[in-house]
């Protein structure tokens, strides 16, 4: 398990690189997404009004992924040297997680 601190930087690298990954996508099909005190945001006006919301959830040393009326929880994977749900990375599902909502490919 992540020392706390460990936890804290190793969801911070996180969080920053999820939001990276989805700021194209968000251009391009005109949602947003931003970052602050430690939450990121996605918000959507189409095809329906929802926020997405992924936070660091340090007492359980997880992050986690609130979308669709539905609750994800990554845990920390040395092997894969990220949060993880079922294998499946944090930028990777909630990239996932974002298609399915906007019926893309």
């Amino acid at each position: 398990m992540l020392s706390e601190q460990e936890f804290r930087h190793a969801a911070d690298r996180a969080l920053d690189e999820t939001l990276r990954a989805l700021v194209p996508l968000a251009d391009r099909e005109g949602f947003d997404v931003d970052r602050q005190h430690g939450i990121l945001r996605l918000t959507f006006d189409r095809p329906a009004s929802m926020t997405f919301i992924v936070n660091a959830h340090a007492p359980a040393r997880q992050i986690w992924v609130s979308a669709q009326g539905r609750a994800y929880r990554l845990s920390w994977s040395a092997a894969h040297a990220a949060f993880t749900l079922e294998g499946e990375t944090l930028p990777t599902l909630v990239e996932r997680l974002t298609r399915a909502f906007l019926r893309l490919p």
